[in-house]
C-alpha cells in the first residue's frame, strides 16, 4: 500500500523498501511496539455474513482524487 501510496503522489514508488520483521527489530533503539509476524486480514466471517470488500487499490485510487 505505502509503495502504491507514494507512486501515485509523486512517481517515487520504487524507492519504498520493504522491510522483514527480524530487519525492523534490528535496527530499532529502545522499546519498541510488537509487530505481528503475519497480520493479514481474514475476511471470511465478515463475506459469509454478505459484506465484500472493495477493491483496495480502485479505492484509494479515488481517495487520491479528492485530495
Amino acid at each position: 500500500i505505502a509503495r502504491a501510496v507514494f507512486e501515485a503522489a509523486n512517481g517515487n514508488g520504487d524507492r519504498v523498501v520493504p522491510v522483514s520483521t527480524a530487519d525492523y527489530y534490528a535496527s530499532a533503539a529502545g522499546p519498541i511496539a510488537p509487530r505481528p509476524v503475519h497480520s493479514a486480514l481474514d475476511l471470511s466471517k465478515l463475506e459469509s455474513a454478505g459484506f465484500h470488500m472493495p477493491d483496495w487499490e480502485e479505492e484509494l485510487g479515488e481517495y487520491l482524487k479528492t485530495l
